[in-house]
C-alpha cells in the first residue's frame, strides 16, 4: 500500500527543534545554532555600547545631570553606530 512521505521537522529561526543531531555526508553534526536578526544584533550592539560609555562620560562630566548624560550617551551611541553603517 502506498505510504504518504513523512512530514520534515518544522523549522524556527533557523534551528529544528527536537533534531538532537542532523545526519550528513561527513557523519552526524550538530543542529544550526538559531538565528539573530539583525535589527536584535543592532539593539544589543547599541545596549553594550551605552553601558560602556556610560561610566567614562560619568566621570568625565560629573556636572551633568543624569538625563543630560543620558541624552549625550545615546546621541553619541546612535552617531558610532551610524558611521559602522549598522
Amino acid at each position: 500500500m502506498f505510504r504518504p512521505r513523512p512530514i520534515p521537522p518544522k523549522i524556527t529561526n533557523g534551528y529544528q527543534p527536537n533534531t538532537p543531531e542532523i545526519q550528513g555526508s561527513e557523519g552526524l553534526k550538530p543542529p544550526p545554532a538559531p538565528r539573530i536578526p539583525p535589527v536584535a544584533r543592532n539593539v544589543s550592539l547599541r545596549r553594550e555600547l551605552i553601558l560602556a560609555l556610560s561610566p567614562v562620560l560619568a566621570a568625565r562630566q560629573d556636572w551633568v545631570s543624569n538625563d543630560d548624560l543620558a541624552e549625550k550617551i545615546t546621541s553619541l551611541v546612535d552617531k558610532i553606530l551610524h558611521k559602522a553603517d549598522l
